[in-house]
């Protein structure tokens, strides 16, 4: 920022190319700045002093920022808003100096009300943002829903490992996912945006909206395992599909259209019409449905070789990520619906089996 007299002027971005040139006048000087607010990182500051908060926005500020996104439910599962759908963070590890240090909230005022109103204060617009469907971690011990009521086992997500389908609870990964496509977790997170909303917010930020990789989710809660268990049935209707697996019509309409067009299925008109099958189970492999959803994409994205000026960078991206990609997608290749819905049946599940897409 420059300021003289009535001559105020922003420079937000701009290098002058190495102080070489005269700065100019940023064209998007208009635009909205945004300064994310990580919950871990910033909690030995934040966690238990408003007077912090209010420091570090008023910088803000003063390096013309206009937008403050804070992280109201890290990783750990909990939040650092009013609900009573889920607990308060009570604790959360972070960096101090050069020792990961477990740093405990003793503080019991609002966390994310202190930062609206110091925001609006300072004349800053205000977001809250949330990792969506995580539901724990393994930090500590294990925090979280998934770790805290056993009676919510079923809302983690299914994992497809080499050993079979397995629940997020018992693999190695660290973040805890719920299956997004669970009824009762879509009702559960409603519920929490809900009483976010209610905040004098700006606008809220969805992260971690999605599932957990690609071998997630293959549970009893997805539509083209549900088609092919009930094959023997003849043509099976989207309608039926989406009241059993309380996923929306319209979605399914989408979804289906994709696999037709690519002839993983096939429409049937008619008093009895709608889907079946259009090969057998064994012939459809999981890739081929994934490439046609989704599109041929990788756990990391490849950077541009052209560009690769980091040797470390470049050599971690070919000899590591590229070979886990190619083996993730070569695994793929192997798994058919036919030994998807059959490890259902052998699991004695009573449910309908279906491939999440």
């Amino acid at each position: 920022m420059a300021c003289g007299g009535s001559d105020t002027k922003d420079y937000w971005g701009d290098t002058s190319n190495g102080g070489k040139e005269e700065p100019t006048e940023n064209p998007n000087a208009s635009k909205p700045r945004y300064i994310w607010i990580d919950a871990a990182a910033n909690f030995p500051d934040f966690a238990n002093s408003k007077e912090n908060i209010a420091r570090d926005l008023a910088l803000a500020k003063d390096a013309g920022f206009t937008d403050i996104v804070v992280d109201v439910r890290p990783t750990t599962g909990d939040v650092l808003f009013k609900t009573n759908i889920v607990d308060q963070v009570k604790f959360m590890y972070a960096w101090i100096g050069s020792n990961y240090t477990k740093v405990e909230r003793t503080a019991t005022w609002d966390y994310l009300q202190a930062f609206v109103d110091e925001a609006r204060k300072q004349g800053l617009r205000i977001h809250a943002a949330i990792n969506t469907f995580v539901g724990g971690n393994q930090i500590d011990g294990g925090t979280g829903l998934l770790y805290r009521d056993q009676s919510k086992a079923e809302w983690a997500t299914q994992m497809n490992m080499q050993t079979g389908i397995v629940s997020v609870m018992n693999t190695s990964e660290s973040t805890k996912f719920f299956n997004p496509a669970h009824p009762e977790v879509q009702t559960f997170l409603c519920d929490l945006l809900k009483d976010l909303a209610s905040y004098d917010l700006d606008g809220i930020f969805l992260d971690r909206g999605r599932f957990l990789n690609l071998q997630t989710d293959f549970s009893e809660e997805s539509p083209l395992v549900d088609l092919a268990s009930h094959e023997n049935e003849g043509a099976v209707s989207l309608l039926h599909v989406a009241k059993r697996q309380n996923i929306s019509l319209n979605y399914l309409e989408q979804v289906f259209a994709a696999l037709r067009k690519a002839g993983i299925v096939k429409s049937q008109k008619g008093a009895q019409g709608g889907y079946r099958l259009a090969k057998s189970m064994e012939e459809i492999k999981l890739d081929d449905v994934l490439t046609v959803l989704e599109g041929r994409f990788n756990i990391i994205e490849e950077t541009d070789i052209g560009v690769r000026q980091d040797a470390v960078r470049g050599a971690i991206q070919e000899l590591v990520w590229d070979r886990i990609n190619a083996s993730i997608w070569k695994f793929l290749e192997t798994c058919t619906l036919a030994e998807l819905v059959e490890q259902y049946k052998e699991l004695g599940s009573s449910a309908e089996y279906m491939y999440y897409i």
